[in-house]
């Protein structure tokens, strides 16, 4: 059918104020079930980083802000490589844009090398570990078979985070207790039961001479 046609569903011009409930419903569950988290914008400039390394050695992290938004942490997903086992862990954001425009300004959009702290998440944890840290890999603006786009509207961020690894950056630190676990270190009530199997090992085999390997 072609011609002039004004009673179609997704017509733009009479959704309007539809368009305008949903992006209020949205902001409102965001608050009411979203969390808060320090928001740390990446300084990294494509312009000034080394040719060879792909980094910016200059770049460091902006002063962090206080943001609510939701989130759905996948947790670890664990991958068999050559190297071994590769455990990693991922999370998605939703981020109201009305709500990152009243913190960061009209034109900021979230942006790939961001890292978001659960600092809500990181207040009781134990061992001395601390709020989790996420480094933003993708955003987009419209996902249609997730739901955040009800009457083609985009009042959305959705955003796909992985687990932040520091590596020198300025502006930020690595979170606590997340370091190499060693053979001298306890980390849990059977570790002297550990040291003792190990210590059993090293006894069994210490007198195996192997011309190739060389001995144990």
């Amino acid at each position: 059918m072609t011609g002039s046609c004004d009673v179609r569903y997704l017509n733009r011009n009479n959704t309007a104020e539809q368009i305008a409930n949903f992006s209020k419903w949205w902001q409102e569950q965001l608050y009411q079930f979203g969390i808060k988290v320090n928001y740390y914008s990446a300084g990294y400039q494509i312009s000034a980083a080394d040719p060879i390394y792909a980094e910016d050695f200059a770049d460091a992290f902006a002063i962090p802000r206080e943001i609510i938004i939701g989130v759905n942490i996948t947790n670890d997903a664990s991958m068999l490589s050559k190297f071994g086992i590769v455990t990693d862990s991922d999370m998605i954001v939703y981020i109201h844009r009305n709500t990152f425009t009243q913190v960061f300004g009209l034109s900021a959009e979230p942006k790939s090398g961001d890292v978001i702290e659960l600092v809500e998440v990181g207040v009781d944890r134990p061992g001395g570990r601390g709020a989790p840290k996420y480094q933003i890999t993708s955003r987009d603006d419209d996902d249609f078979p997730v739901g955040i786009n009800p009457l083609m509207s985009h009042f959305l961020w959705y955003v796909r985070l992985k687990r932040f690894e520091f590596s020198r950056e300025r502006g930020i630190t690595p979170e606590p207790a997340t370091g190499i676990v060693n053979d001298d270190t306890i980390v849990h009530s059977e570790s002297e039961e550990f040291q003792g199997q190990e210590k059993f090992g090293q006894q069994q085999y210490s007198t195996v001479d192997d011309s190739v390997y060389g001995s144990y």
